[in-house]
Order: structure tokens, then C-alpha cells, then sequence
């Protein structure tokens, strides 16, 4: 195999040799730059291949090898503008067209043509038959004439190179004037493909040296992909922040020109971004104060109108008429330290407003319901003062003479005024009974008063368990047995015998719960248990078997004047006011109540209250008797 070396053959060389680094340098960085990466791999690869085989065509001095070289070029050729139409509409992001389907369509004719060319000394669409080489300038070239086909492929590759070529200056076009010198850069980089074409054409050169103005135009853009990465990372980054952002954003030029804006921008304004684009950015913002230079950082302005504001000015009835926006300068200086634009950050902060001025309307709502409640407390407070006063004075004015009454009756029932008649002494005895129960019902009264008033003062002594258990169940006993019940008691043996405590409210706690529990029991039994709860506490437990209480009323029925069955038709009497004394009382001691009802089995109500400290007790009972 013969080979003919010619120095008209090194542009060729290096241009295989440089487009096949620029490709193995992008494959290694596909990672990081993404599929203009993987783009831009394709398109110099292929004029690695496209350099190499032809080097290797014009080289060889085997016809035969000449032209399997040839159609090893073509191959690539055929490709060659496919590559850089899709490496173009990537690197300028506008490839939303580049699908699967359209790929395979731009690969239709560049297919045809390989299929075409691998046969064409068989029909002579490509080139014409026979096919004839012949030496010029030292090199083996071929004189056969084109065929038909070989213009109909020229053409495609042309439209598909002037294709890419629209694509980058339309990215030019619609691109910040901070990237435009780097993109006119790009777009004079594409100038060397096309004079060598014409050249070539012409006739002024005998080797298409297209391959090696294609490496020229790629080292210009491997000079953006892998080295300061134009229209990759950077202007992303751009578009996302940018076309994301919530606040505005307006790029001005040195004459204070609109150039770029982004949607929120547009939104806030109503007006379609082709028609703000290059107007003055006082016909945008007509109430913007014009600065000499922008120097002021901030300022806070108001702006006619909103989204969706038609052109009239009007707005709908949608929003406010105007806009609350914050400001925000930055200026874009150049390399000799001159203006060459400024950002406009535009904040709306009507919202923010809004609800700062509703918070407000709040704060005073509240702080002049705040002043009606305190008065309302007050007099609250001083109504409450002046029922317990009232009680307390009725309650004790009522005593007196109720008293009195109780009084004169039980001498009457003795026999000091004289022998009664057994009716009279039946009436007597009813007397004394209305009247010892009203009595009771004015001492609750003046009870609940008087810890309503805070006058309730608790007589804490020592306190003997058993003896004030057996009290308070004779107290009762006689009420349950008129109605047939069942009367128990239990004290828990790990209770002390004596513990700390008011007597008397101890006494009357118990006595209420009883009491109610055998006025609304009808059959069965009440039962009281004294019993140690815990290390620190005891309880009282008196449980019944009569109706039970609903559960929606076991909320109220501590509640002053309350009862389970609150009608004026209801079965059994009382003002309500026992249960109530029972929870104050325990709540005074350090207590509280609790009561488990089941409706058709009964109730049980438990007070839990404080057992004092170990050793109180015996000091209260040896000072009690060592003062006796």
C-alpha cells in the first residue's frame, strides 16, 4: 500500500487530532455540562472522523482504497451538519423541538445519502461513472463529476447550517446584553465553514478544507462549553432564578432602557413583555423618582394598577387600585469601571401591608375589648360582692327569726307550754321539720357566700376517723331508713386514726353527699368508704344505686343552682347549691371531686383530699392536750 504524504494535507491533520481532544475533553465533563455536552462530543467526533478519512483518501494511491476512504468521508459529511444542528439548538436552549421523531426525521436524507454513496459507482447519483482520480498539487484527487444526489444532500446541509446558524442569533437577540459580545464572538466563529465552502465552490483551493474550519468554529465553542461555560450553568441558573423568582426583575441599559424583564415582572405590570421591552423605564414606573445614577439603594413607590389591568388604566374589581412595591438597586458596571445597566428588584409588598394594616385594626379591636372586658369584670366582681353581701345579710337576717321559730316549737313539742293534742303535735312536728329545712337551705346559702366572698376560714384540728364516720352516718341514718335503703360504711385499715382537718367541713361534705345520694335512691343501698388514695392523699367515696346521672350532665351538675333534672316538675327537691358547697369546700382544702355514673345503676362521687405530713398530727394532738 502506497502512501503520498503532502504539507497541504496538515490543516486536515490537526483538525482530526484537535476535534478529537475537544471531544474526549467533553465526553469526561458530559457529567457536569449535561447533554450539550453529549452534543457537542457528537459534532467534533464526527469532524475527527470526517478529517481523518479524508486525510486518509487524499494520502493512499489505491484507487480502490481511495474510494472506501471516500465513502467512509461522506459518511461523516452526511452527519456532519445534522451534529451541529442539534449541538447548536441545545447550546442555545431552544431544543424543545428535538424529539426522537424529529431526530429521525433530520437523519432522512443524511441515511439516504450514505446508502447512495456506498453505491454509487453502481448508478452515478452521487458521483458520475466512471470514477477517475488523477494527481493534483501531489495528491490523488477525484475528477468525476457530481451527480444529482450529491446536490439535493449539498442543499439539505446548507438549510440545516444556516438552520444553526438562526438559532444563534437568535439567542443573540433575546439574550441580556451581558452575553451578547460572547455570542457575536460565536457567530463570527461561524464564518470559516462557510468562506471554505465558498472556496471550495469557486475553485480558488484544491483540498475542502470544511473540516478544518468546522474544528476552527469548535474550539470557539468548546471555549464556551468547557471554559467559562456561556449559555450552560450560568445563564440556567439565570433563567431559573429569574423566571422563578416571586419579586420582579428589571435590567435597565446605561440610557435607563428596559432590556429584559422576567414573568413576575410582567405580571405585576399587565402588560405583555414585547411591548415594555426598550421603553424608557420612567414610561414603566411613572412615579419612579429619575436618580442621577441610581446610587440609592432602596426606595419604596406606589404603582398605578395591577395584573391583569386593561389598557384604559381601570382595574377590576379584583384588586386594589395600587400596589405597594420596595425597590431595590444594583448597578452593572463595565471593565473601565463605567455604567453599563442597572437591576431593578421589584418587591410587592402590598399583601404584607394589607395585613399589617388588618393586624393593627386587630391590636385596637382587641385592646378596647380587653378594656370592656376588664370593666366588665369589674363589674363582675362587684355584683358578685354585692349578691354575697346580700346573702350573707339575708341569710342572717332570715336566721334570726328562724330560729326563733325553731325554738318556740320544740318547747311547745316538750310540753312546757302544756299536754298538745295528737294533732297539734302532728302540725308542731311539721313546723319544726319545714323549718329545720329551710334552715339547712339558708345555711347553704350563706356557706357558698361566704367562699365566694373569701370569709370561708377552715378550723383545721386533729380529727379522730372513726368517731367522725360513725357521726356522720347517725346523722343520716334516719333519712335512709324512712325510705327503706340499705345504710353501710367502711374505713380502710391503712388509714391513720387521726388525721388534720376542719371537723365541721369535713362533716358537711360528707353529710351532702349522703344525703343527696339517699334522697335519689328509691331502692338499694348507700354506701360510704374513708380510705387512703395514695402515699399523700385520702378520699371519701359514697356510692348509691339510684338513677345515675346522663354523662352530657355530669359537667353541670357541680354548677351553682343546677340539677340533673332542672324542671319545675321535678321528682325530688333542693336549690342545687350542695354539690356546689361540696367542690368548693374540697377545692378550699387542697382537694377536688370526682364523680363514674351510669344511667339505671347508680352514681358514686369521690372528694380526694391531702394527707398531711407524717408527724403533724401527733404534735397538733399533744399541744391540744398539754393546753387542756
Amino acid at each position: 500500500m502506497t502512501w503520498q504524504i503532502s504539507a497541504n494535507l496538515i490543516p486536515l491533520l490537526l483538525a482530526a487530532i484537535t476535534s478529537g481532544i475537544l471531544a474526549a475533553a467533553a465526553w469526561r465533563r458530559r457529567e457536569s455540562i449535561g447533554a450539550v455536552g453529549v452534543a457537542f462530543t457528537a459534532m467534533t467526533l464526527d469532524i475527527a472522523f470526517w478529517s481523518l478519512f479524508y486525510v486518509m483518501e487524499l494520502s493512499i494511491t489505491n484507487p480502490a482504497f481511495k474510494l472506501t476512504y471516500a465513502k467512509l468521508r461522506y459518511a461523516a459529511v452526511a452527519i456532519g451538519p445534522v451534529t451541529w444542528m442539534v449541538f447548536v439548538a441545545v447550546y442555545t436552549r431552544q431544543d424543545r423541538w428535538l424529539t426522537r421523531r424529529s431526530l429521525a426525521a433530520l437523519l432522512v436524507i443524511p441515511t439516504l445519502t450514505i446508502l447512495i454513496m456506498g453505491s454509487t459507482e453502481l448508478h452515478g447519483l452521487h458521483w458520475n461513472t466512471p470514477i477517475t482520480w488523477e494527481q493534483v498539487g501531489g495528491i490523488g484527487m477525484s475528477t468525476s463529476a457530481s451527480g444529482p444526489w450529491f446536490y439535493i444532500h449539498s442543499g439539505y446541509s446548507y438549510l440545516l447550517m444556516l438552520g444553526g446558524l438562526l438559532f444563534i442569533v437568535n439567542a443573540y437577540r433575546r439574550s441580556p446584553h451581558l452575553y451578547r459580545p460572547h455570542l457575536f464572538t460565536l457567530t463570527l466563529a461561524v464564518a470559516p465553514p462557510w468562506i471554505t465552502n465558498i472556496l471550495v465552490i469557486s475553485g480558488l483551493t484544491v483540498i475542502d478544507l470544511t473540516p478544518f474550519a468546522f474544528t476552527i468554529t469548535g474550539l470557539a465553542f468548546a471555549w464556551g462549553v468547557l471554559r467559562v461555560q456561556m449559555l450552560g450553568v450560568v445563564p440556567i441558573a439565570r433563567d431559573v432564578v429569574m423566571e422563578n423568582m416571586g419579586d420582579g426583575v428589571l435590567v435597565l441599559d446605561a440610557q435607563r432602557h428596559l432590556v429584559d424583564l422576567n414573568p413576575a415582572a410582567e405580571k405585576l405590570f399587565g402588560t405583555p413583555r414585547t411591548l415594555l421591552m426598550g421603553r424608557p423605564v420612567t414610561d414603566v414606573l411613572p412615579n419612579l423618582v429619575t436618580l442621577a445614577d441610581f446610587s440609592q439603594r432602596r426606595m419604596d413607590i406606589s404603582l398605578r394598577g395591577r395584573a391583569g389591568t386593561s389598557n384604559n388604566g381601570k382595574t377590576d374589581a379584583a384588586g386594589p387600585e395600587y400596589r405597594d412595591l420596595e425597590l431595590r438597586f444594583s448597578q452593572l458596571m463595565g471593565r473601565n469601571n463605567t455604567l453599563t445597566g442597572i437591576v431593578i428588584i421589584l418587591h410587592d409588598f402590598t399583601e404584607r401591608r394589607a395585613a399589617e394594616r388588618r393586624i393593627q385594626a386587630q391590636n385596637e379591636a382587641l385592646a378596647k375589648a380587653n378594656v370592656e372586658l376588664e370593666r366588665a369584670r369589674r363589674e363582675a366582681e362587684e355584683a358578685t360582692r354585692l349578691k354575697s353581701q346580700f346573702l350573707a345579710t339575708m341569710s342572717h337576717e332570715l336566721r334570726t327569726p328562724l330560729n326563733a321559730v325553731i325554738g318556740y316549737t320544740e318547747i311547745q313539742l316538750a310540753g312546757m307550754t302544756g299536754p298538745l293534742t295528737s294533732e297539734q303535735t302532728d302540725y308542731q312536728q311539721r313546723v319544726l321539720s319545714n323549718a329545720e329545712h329551710l334552715l339547712s337551705l339558708i345555711n347553704e346559702v350563706l356557706d357558698l357566700s361566704k367562699i365566694e366572698a373569701g370569709r370561708m376560714e377552715l378550723q383545721t384540728r386533729p380529727v379522730a376517723v372513726r368517731p367522725w364516720l360513725d357521726e356522720v352516718v347517725q346523722h343520716v341514718r334516719g333519712l335512709a331508713e324512712s325510705k327503706g335503703l340499705k345504710l353501710t360504711s367502711s374505713l380502710d385499715n391503712n388509714l391513720p386514726e387521726t388525721l388534720l382537718g376542719d371537723i365541721g367541713r369535713l362533716k358537711q361534705i360528707a353529710i351532702n353527699l349522703l344525703s343527696n345520694a339517699i334522697k335519689f335512691t328509691d331502692t338499694g343501698e348507700v354506701r360510704i368508704e374513708v380510705a387512703k388514695h395514695a402515699r399523700d392523699a385520702w378520699r371519701i367515696e359514697v356510692t348509691d344505686t339510684g338513677p345515675g346521672i346522663a354523662s352530657h350532665l355530669l359537667e353541670t351538675i357541680f354548677q351553682e343552682f343546677r340539677q340533673a333534672d332542672g324542671t319545675t316538675t321535678r321528682q325530688y327537691g333542693g336549690t342545687g347549691l350542695g354539690l356546689s358547697i361540696v367542690r368548693r369546700l374540697a377545692l378550699l382544702m387542697g382537694g377536688t371531686v370526682r364523680v363514674k355514673s351510669q344511667v339505671g345503676q347508680g352514681s358514686t362521687f369521690s372528694v380526694y383530699l391531702p394527707l398531711d405530713e407524717h408527724g403533724r398530727v401527733e404534735s397538733l394532738v399533744q399541744t391540744a392536750l398539754t393546753e387542756g
